[in-house]
């Protein structure tokens, strides 16, 4: 392929030849020889004769972009007299003609407050004409700018231009639309254009276009999604806004840059879901008076939610976590010295991701993005899942709502919900501290001398009802369409060929679902032995001596817990992991024998899925014995009779995975696990 090149024009073409071009003369002067004025012209559009032409004169009063529909390109443009208006289409030869400088003298204005603004409500804009120079280049994938430093331009709704804008660029605008405080995030004025605005380049930028930030995706997604739906500005930059943000936070450790713009996407189609919308109507935001486009209206929300990464929720809760006059009552002044190291020895704060339903710390409503993983050996807390995203990490406290007694919270059970993209909607925030001191009055807070040890820690608590799966694992999609089929179906190995299978035949991101990058879930196409259990009983996570019992193992403290389980079947082999399938029949068996799993070091991490009553499919990977899933007994000696059940030691490179399609047995009845108490509950027990 022969390389190609291209000369710019950084200046204005000089003009050699003073006479206009017949067809489209300026307006003033006298009238043209055989041109009807514009009223006359729309009575014969009224009373149309077969081959009549017509030559037309009026003022240009706007003149829309350039449009490529199924192969055609055209555009329009509409003339004005005192009482009446005329749309033209323009083709062929004569698209030339598609130049802003065309349009007569338009009423000129410079974005201002609107004083009126103050809680949610629905505004219209106002559709102003203006000038200024193109200073930053926000997102050039969405089409977002900043003039003159203060004013914001998003030009989305316009077909993309071949150059796009850069700093420097001097332009011109035409029935251009104004909005105020459209999105908190970006600059309070701003200016959209639609198809019936008009951009011109009146002095073109000497600066070089420079590729966009890696944070900015610049293929050009959102606009694509806006032609495809009449989405408010609202809407569209607050969008723009969070790709940005997610971009930061998610890639390139859990996501493709392409997958942001659709993830955003999504996210706002569940946030606005009162709000529904249709498909653009282009020929109507060019041709109809009044005039009616997307930006027309929107709403003014300064209660619009505000996404946070985890690296600044962490480090916004841990930035006053030490201020301990504020931990003492409001006359912490008058207490006795063992009044108040008792009362700082433990404290906690709860604040509200919803500043309306408690202390938050911002004014907005926050939401939180990432995976849901189980616990990591550094995590503070063992038992407890984490929300991760490339930032951080954040230990959670996690709960849902029972299906059979409304209102009762319960402890999750589903490791479908392992590896699963999900934004938190509702949360609380909790920093609990723990401090030995022997401070001798109120007025010696400030001295760390009399601090002997101080310890805090940070975690979320919110209840999976209140979660958006943003991108499902497999496991979730699994979960979710074994729901639909019929117990002992392959319902498992189905959704992961079509899975692939999609993957394989639509190599376009932008038109397939959201694809995590987060690696195989281990094992997946790889020989396996698997049992299913029922846990019965599980004991808590405490430091024990493991011993030398596996080889890999270290001697000394590790965190263990340990599960009394009825095992339902017998070891069945698979040429490749079931995940959580439904349960097949040969996984049930006649004798349903008890057995001890010990969970110790990095297999503790199971230990906030586990739940009693729930059913579970343990995977030994990269094995066809079925013998490693068979407890050993304690031997004893001859007459002896052993009431002592099987143990089994689970291996670091072993699964669980949670079955919620049972077989129609008696053996097989899902038990909802234990709701969450209370500390008071607790007490009374």
């Amino acid at each position: 392929e022969e390389e190609s090149g291209l000369v710019e024009l950084i200046g204005a073409p000089v003009l050699l030849c003073a006479e206009a071009e017949l067809g489209l003369a300026a307006g003033g002067g006298a009238e043209p020889v055989g041109a009807v004025v514009v009223s006359k012209a729309a009575g014969f559009l009224k009373n149309r004769v077969k081959g009549q032409r017509v030559s037309v004169y009026g003022q240009v009063e706007s003149v829309c972009p350039l449009l490529a529909v199924a192969g055609s390109t055209f555009f329009f443009f509409t003339l004005k007299d005192d009482t009446h208006t005329l749309p033209v289409l323009v083709k062929d030869s004569r698209l030339c003609w598609a130049h802003p400088s065309l349009l007569g003298n338009n009423e000129e204005a410079e974005p201002e407050e609107d004083p009126t603004q103050s809680a949610e409500m629905m505004k219209h804009s106002r559709v102003i004409s203006y000038q200024g120079t193109v200073t930053e280049v926000v997102n050039e994938g969405a089409g977002l700018y900043v003039i003159d430093r203060t004013v914001g331009l998003c030009v989305a709704y316009q077909p993309s231009a071949r150059r796009r804008l850069r700093a420097g660029d001097q332009v011109e605008l035409h029935h251009v639309h104004f909005l105020y405080r459209p999105c908190a995030d970006l600059p309070p004025s701003m200016l959209c254009c639609c198809l019936s605005s008009s951009l011109r380049v009146t002095t073109f930028s000497r600066l070089q276009g420079c590729p966009p930030p890696s944070h900015c995706p610049g293929d050009g997604v959102l606009p694509w999604l806006l032609l495809q739906n009449s989405t408010g500005p609202d809407q569209y930059l607050w969008v723009c806004h969070l790709t940005s943000q997610l971009s930061k936070s998610l890639v390139p450790g859990l996501l493709k840059q392409q997958c942001v713009c659709l993830l955003s996407w999504k996210l706002m189609e569940t946030l606005w879901r009162q709000r529904g919308w249709g498909r653009r109507d282009i020929y109507s935001e060019m041709l109809d008076k009044p005039h009616s486009c997307p930006l027309t209206q929107y709403r003014v929300d300064p209660a619009l939610p505000e996404y946070i990464s985890i690296s600044d929720l962490l480090q916004a809760l841990q930035s006053n976590v030490w201020s301990l006059k504020s931990l003492l009552p409001s006359k912490g002044s008058g207490l006795t010295r063992t009044q108040i190291n008792s009362a700082l020895s433990w404290s906690c704060r709860t604040l509200s991701s919803d500043p309306q339903t408690g202390d938050s710390l911002r004014p907005r409503p926050l939401l939180l993005v990432g995976v849901l993983q189980l616990p990591s050996l550094t995590s503070e807390f063992s038992q407890t899942l984490q929300l991760r995203d490339a930032t951080g990490a954040v230990c959670c406290v996690v709960t849902e709502t029972s299906k059979e007694d409304t209102g009762r919270q319960t402890a999750p059970f589903n490791t479908a919900w392992i590896g699963c993209l999900v934004c938190v909607r509702q949360f609380t925030m909790v920093t609990e501290r723990a401090l030995q001191s022997d401070f001798p009055s109120y007025q010696h807070l400030d001295e760390d001398k009399f601090i002997t040890f101080r310890s805090y820690r940070v975690y979320v608590q919110f209840s999976l009802d209140h979660l958006l799966i943003l991108s499902p694992s497999v496991g979730m999609v699994t979960h979710l369409r074994s729901t639909e089929g019929p117990p002992g179906g392959d319902v498992g190995e189905q959704t992961e060929e079509t899975t692939d299978k999609k993957r394989r035949e639509d190599p376009n991101p932008s038109s397939s679902s959201v694809t995590m990058a987060t690696g195989p879930e281990g094992g997946a196409s790889q020989p396996c032995v698997t049992v299913v259990i029922r846990v019965e009983q599980k004991e808590g996570v405490a430091w024990k001596n493991t011993g030398k019992e596996l080889a890999e193992k270290k001697v000394g403290l590790q965190l263990c817990f340990s599960v009394r389980a009825a095992v339902i079947g017998p070891v069945v082999s698979w040429g490749r992991d079931p995940k959580n399938k439904p349960m097949m029949e040969r996984e049930v068996g006649p004798e349903k024998e008890k057995v001890i799993l010990i969970f110790s070091g990095l297999c503790s991490r199971w230990f906030p899925l586990l739940q009693p009553g729930s059913f579970y499919r343990l995977v030994a990977a990269n094995t066809q014995d079925p013998s490693v899933l068979i407890g050993c007994r304690v031997s004893g000696r001859s007459g002896v009779e052993l009431h002592t059940e099987a143990t089994l030691q689970v291996r670091s490179d072993w699964r669980l995975h949670t079955l919620t399609r049972l077989l129609q047995d008696p053996t097989c009845t899902q038990v909802e696990p234990p709701p969450v108490l209370s500390v008071s509950q607790v007490l009374d027990c």
